[in-house]
């Protein structure tokens, strides 16, 4: 139990008080009646509005993507940056999840997922919302992997045609080279060759 308060209070869903216990609650609450002023109506009218707030369906992420520059592997919340998702873990999933995480696994499945329920109606959160918050990072996750594939990819491609190019630059140059060293090595038969009989008639006058 003490494990499941802490993590309530860490997510703000309940603060720290102090309980005061009454055997004479019914006696007391017909003794003790206090009549409201306008202020005080309307202080406890806005502190109402507040407790009964809850968490509203999260609206479509922003996709910047498209502009980005992929040069690196991203952490999740870069992910989430990115698709203009928050990273926080109040009123989302993963609010969900400590709450599972704080009930004991002893207990029965069953007994596990009502005391998550009934825990998200004491803090006044939407089951739904939750969910659907789920279900968008799930979509945005896989939306996410299929398009820095496909851009990876596409550089990864990109990169093989240029290599394809420098190689055959490549052939090309070392087939020039060969002809240039033939070259070589035909023109300096051809002066050797020269120059062995202009030496030979020399030579002979010696």
């Amino acid at each position: 139990m003490s494990k499941l308060i802490s993590v309530l209070e860490k997510l703000n869903v309940v603060e720290k008080v102090q309980q005061e216990v009454s055997n004479n609650d019914s006696t007391d609450n017909n003794i003790i009646k206090k009549e409201a002023s306008p202020k005080e109506d309307s202080k406890v009218s806005v502190s109402t509005q507040q407790e009964t707030k809850i968490f509203t369906s999260p609206n479509p992420p922003k996709n910047n993507f498209e502009n980005s520059t992929i040069d690196k592997s991203l952490d999740i919340s870069e992910i989430y940056s990115l698709f203009g998702i928050d990273s926080n873990k109040t009123n989302t999933i993963f609010m969900l999840g400590q709450f599972i995480n704080a009930i004991p696994e002893s207990l029965p499945h069953d007994i596990r997922k009502e005391s998550v329920m009934n825990i998200l109606t004491a803090a006044k959160s939407n089951f739904t919302d939750l969910i659907k918050d789920g279900e968008i990072r799930l979509n945005t996750l896989n939306d996410f992997t299929e398009k820095f594939h496909d851009t990876v990819n596409s550089k990864i491609d990109e990169y093989n045609v240029e290599i394809s190019k420098l190689k055959s630059l490549i052939s090309d140059y070392e087939i020039k080279i060969e002809n240039k060293k033939s070259m070589l090595s035909k023109q300096d038969s051809t002066v050797k060759y020269e120059l062995q009989k202009i030496n030979s008639i020399i030579n002979f006058f010696k």
